[in-house]
This record gives C-alpha cells, sequence and structure tokens, in this order.
C-alpha cells in the first residue's frame, strides 16, 4: 500500500491514536545489512552509508574495499505493497513501520569506481610523454618535409639535366656514327695507303736492284780504265789532230782545246813505256781530261783513259816499273752512283772527335780516320788472280783495307806500294767525324792487312789527300786513312760506322792466331806485289809520314 493516510478517519499514522515519533535520521547513517540472517550470504556484511534521503539511497562496501550501491525502495516480490503491520511480537505494542529490500534482491547496477589519483598522474604523464613524442615526430616530420621539397627541387633540375643529357647521348651517338662511318673510310683509305706504301718499298728495293746492277755494269765497263798524270797539257792555241769518234788507232773523243789525247796516250806508251808499236797494239776506246781547265794551274788535269780490251790495261800497268818520272794510277774510275757522298766542312777539331793536336793524338797514340767500301777489285798489291781483276775471297772478306796514298808508297806510286801486306791494328777512341760516321765504344781493336790505295782523286780527296794541300793530314786533320774493305759486312757487321782510331803498326801472323779473319803473311803471299821486294814481311814498326 502506498505510503499516506490511512483509511477511514484521521490517521496519524499511530495505531494508539497519537503522533507516531519518528526516529531521528543522520545525513550519513550506518546500516549493518548483516542483521539480517536471510542476507547474509548475499550482503556479505557490507556497510553502507546512506547519501540521499529522498531516495532512500545508500553506499556500501564490503570487506574487499569493492563498493556498491542500491535504492531501499525497490518493491519487495515485485509488488507496490508494503508490509505496515504491527509487529505481533513487540514488546510496545505498535511499532512504525518497516521497509525491507526484495528479495532475492535485484542485481546490483554498475556502479563507476572513484577515480585513482595515483593511475590519473601516471596516465597524464603517459599521455605527456606521449605528446612530447608527437610533437618530436611532428617536428622531424616537419624537416622531412622540408628535405622532400629540397629533394624535388633537385629532381626538377635532375629531370631537366637529364633531358639535357639525352639530348647530348643523342648528338653524340650521331657523332659517334659519323665517326664509326669515317673510321670504315679511314680504314679503306689505310688499306690502300698500305698497299701504296707496300708497292713503294717494291719498287725501292727494285730500283736498289737496278741501281746496284748499274752500278756493277759501271764497275766493271770502268776496270778497264786508267788515269795518267802529268802529262803535259795541249795550250790552247795547240791544234792537234782530231780523231775519230772510237779512237782507234789514234781516234780522240773528248779531246779539249783540239788537244788528241789517244795519241798521246798511245805516243806515252811507246816513249815512256817502252811498248814497241804501242798504236797498232793497243785499242783505245776513249781518252779524255778530267774536269774543267784552269788557266795557269800548277799541275796538267789527269787524262782518263778506256781500254778496249782487259788484257791492254794489265799490259801497260805491268811495265809501270819503267816509269820514272811520270805517275800511273792503275785504279779504275769510280762510278759516282757508287761513291761516297762526303760534306764540304772545315778542319776543325769536334766535340765527337777524341783525338787532337796536330799530328792528332789520343792517350800519346797516332789517330787515323775510317770509312769503308767495296769494289770486288784485286786492288793496288795484286791480291787476287794474275789473269784478270776479281779478289782472292780472303781479300774480300776478311780485315783488309785501302790506305791513303802517302802512307801506301811514299814515292806515289799506285801499284805494289812500299806498305802492301803490313798489318795495322786500329782501336776506336769512341769518337767519329760529324756528318761522316756515329759513336762506337771506344777500345774495340781490329788488325786490318793493308792490300789496296785510296788514290787522291774523285771523290776521295776529302780522306786520302795527305799531300801539301792540308799539310800533310786529310780535310779532318788525320795524317792516315784506312778504307776498310767491307765485301761481306766484316765491318758494318761489327756496328762500325766510320769511327776514328788510335793505330800501330803489328806482326800479321801473331793477329792472325788471336783472330782468324786478319790475313796472315802466307795469304799475302799469294799477292802479286809479295814478290816485289817493296818490305819485310815481319815489319811491325811505325813508320814516319
Amino acid at each position: 500500500m502506498p505510503r499516506g493516510k490511512p483509511r477511514g478517519g484521521n490517521y496519524s499514522g499511530n495505531p494508539r491514536g497519537g503522533k507516531r515519533k519518528r526516529p531521528q535520521r543522520n545525513s550519513k547513517k550506518s546500516v549493518n545489512d548483516s542483521s539480517s540472517s536471510d542476507q547474509t550470504s548475499f550482503l556479505d556484511k557490507r556497510k553502507c552509508t546512506k547519501v540521499n534521503n529522498n531516495t532512500q539511497s545508500y553506499l556500501c562496501s564490503n570487506e574487499n574495499n569493492s563498493s556498491s550501491s542500491f535504492n531501499q525502495n525497490f518493491p519487495m516480490n515485485n509488488s507496490n505493497q508494503q508490509y505496515t503491520g504491527p509487529m505481533a511480537s513487540s514488546p510496545i505494542g505498535y511499532q512504525p513501520f518497516q521497509t525491507y529490500q526484495q528479495y532475492p534482491p535485484p542485481p546490483l547496477a554498475h556502479v563507476t569506481p572513484p577515480p585513482n589519483i595515483q593511475g590519473i598522474e601516471r596516465t597524464l604523464q603517459e599521455m605527456c610523454q606521449r605528446m612530447a613524442n608527437i610533437e618530436t615526430k611532428l617536428t622531424t616530420l616537419d624537416k622531412i618535409e622540408s628535405r622532400l621539397n629540397k629533394m624535388e627541387t633537385k629532381f626538377g633540375s635532375m629531370d631537366n639535366e637529364i633531358i639535357d643529357c639525352k639530348k647530348r647521348i643523342s648528338t653524340l651517338e650521331q657523332s659517334a656514327q659519323f665517326l664509326s662511318n669515317a673510321h670504315d673510310d679511314l680504314k679503306g683509305l689505310k688499306l690502300k695507303v698500305d698497299t701504296i706504301n707496300s708497292g713503294v718499298e717494291l719498287t725501292k728495293n727494285e730500283n736498289k736492284e737496278v741501281r746496284d746492277k748499274l752500278v756493277d755494269i759501271e764497275s766493271q765497263n770502268l776496270k778497264q780504265n786508267l788515269v795518267f798524270f802529268e802529262l803535259e797539257e795541249a795550250s790552247e792555241n795547240n791544234e792537234g789532230a782530231k780523231g775519230g769518234a772510237t779512237g782507234e788507232k789514234g781516234g780522240a773523243t773528248g779531246s779539249t782545246y783540239n788537244e788528241n789525247c789517244v795519241n798521246k796516250i798511245l805516243e806515252f806508251c811507246e816513249n815512256q813505256l817502252k811498248i814497241e808499236n804501242a798504236k797498232d797494239k793497243i785499242t783505245l776506246e776513249k781518252a779524255y781530261r778530267l774536269g774543267k781547265r784552269k788557266d795557269g794551274a800548277a799541275k796538267p788535269r789527269p787524262i782518263v783513259v778506256k781500254f778496249r780490251k782487259f788484257e791492254d790495261r794489265e799490259m801497260i800497268r805491268s811495265v809501270s816499273n819503267r816509269l820514272k818520272k811520270h805517275q800511273l794510277w792503275y785504279k779504275p774510275t769510280v762510278s759516282q752512283r757508287g761513291s761516297r757522298k762526303t760534306e764540304k766542312t772545315v778542319y776543325s777539331v769536334s766535340a765527337n772527335q777524341k783525338c787532337s793536336g796536330n799530328p792528332r793524338r789520343y792517350n800519346g797514340k797516332s789517330c787515323a780516320s775510317t770509312t769503308n767500301y767495296h769494289d770486288s777489285h784485286k786492288g793496288a798489291c795484286g791480291c787476287g788472280p794474275a789473269s784478270g781483276d776479281a779478289q782472292f775471297g780472303w781479300n774480300a772478306g776478311s780485315f783488309v783495307a785501302a790506305a791513303s796514298q802517302m802512307y801506301f808508297d811514299s814515292g806515289n806510286k799506285g801499284w805494289c806500294g812500299q806498305h802492301c801486306g803490313q798489318c795495322i791494328k786500329l782501336t776506336t777512341t769512341g769518337g767519329y767525324v760529324p756528318g761522316q760516321g756515329g759513336p762506337v765504344r771506344e777500345g774495340l781493336s781490329k788488325t786490318f792487312m793493308i792490300t789496296n790505295l785510296c788514290p787522291n782523286i774523285y771523290p776521295n780527296q776529302d780522306w786520302c789527300n795527305q799531300g801539301s794541300q792540308y799539310g800533310g793530314h786529310n780535310k779532318y786533320g788525320y795524317e792516315l786513312h784506312l778504307d776498310l774493305e767491307n765485301g761481306r759486312s766484316q765491318v758494318t757487321g761489327m756496328g762500325w760506322n766510320n769511327p776514328e782510331t788510335t793505330w800501330e803498326v803489328v806482326n800479321c801472323d801473331s793477329e792472325h792466331n788471336h783472330d782468324h779473319r786478319t790475313p796472315s803473311n802466307s795469304m799475302y803471299g799469294q799477292c802479286q806485289c809479295a814478290h816485289q821486294g817493296k818490305r819485310g814481311l815481319n815489319e811491325t814498326s811505325n813508320e814516319s809520314l
């Protein structure tokens, strides 16, 4: 029944007719739910405190410090009726109305526990730390964004550069293609040039062979020549008979100022060489003066004579010892194609020459200049078969030399000179005449036998003229010159390139035992001049020049 006035009359709430004395209420009233034995197990000895007088709400807590709240105005047994009758067992009669909780009690509503202050602080600290971390990360993100912006700028610049590079690469590819095409063209041109060069080299070799053959032919042709000196030259007004073109029996070819050189030579052969009927026995192809006439010249120009028969030339040469006043050279004239070319230089001591003084000396020894040659002739000492002008094999391939005129024979003889067969030991100084040779290591010694003459005629004047023109030495200052036979490359094969040397006379046999390329005395005994008594075979002392 709802709380209110009772039915039927004035009701003061007191069954005894008086006013009902209400119990005092405290704002904080503790209720011990353990007074009810029926609810002991459920309430679990809760301690409750009234928190709302109007709604009869209580806050309860158990021994485990867990809290809950409930409303005492819950209906009992799902009814809105309240039990208001007096308790019969009450000692005082009428008891005030009692309010009871529903039994069994309804389920407790979820109550939010009071906040934990320490947990909140810790949570706040964690949140602050997280916020700080977030701020740090945001700062980092800002930096990253700045860097990304810069990278984007750079990437944009790189894009432009890449585009430019692509254009340049395209241009380079076009250039490379052009170069490739040009390379192919150059390769083809190179092949053509190589072919041309090969043809040129072949032509050079062929020309050299032709030139060598021509020189050999000219040498063979010139080997029938002799040069006569000191024959009086006709004056300009001397009118001589003009000979025929062939020069046979007094015919003249190449006469100057109407001089008949053929008749002059034939008369010379009859009168000076004592050859009977020379004009009938000897046939000359031609005879002529060498060089241009010079008015007031101290000496007459030499006469070059070409014999039709080699036997005629050999006959004249064999009787050359009958000459007393006149000089006869047996050596053939030299083809200008096969001659050595020399440069016109002023006589002086060069830094490349080790010898010095006048006459030149090096370490107290006399000095000599050298060159090399090959003409296939047996030479002025007759080192070849008597019939003909060929060399002995050893005279072509051994260490032999042609000596300058003043050393070959002091009497200016051209055949069987006084030093034929003499052996001279040459030792390199390490020097050379500039423009005429090259450096050779100092101290190399080789011994050469004199078997030939280097006459003072063209083209030998610079080397073999040790006469008064240069004061007893040649153009380069040397009192002796030796032209070394190089018929089998025995000189150039040693690396000798016209070296400057010292010289001394040595015994041929001793040097031959040391090096068989030096001829022995017995080998020289085969020569025609070995029996002329011009020197002792064992002569070893240097003679004054």
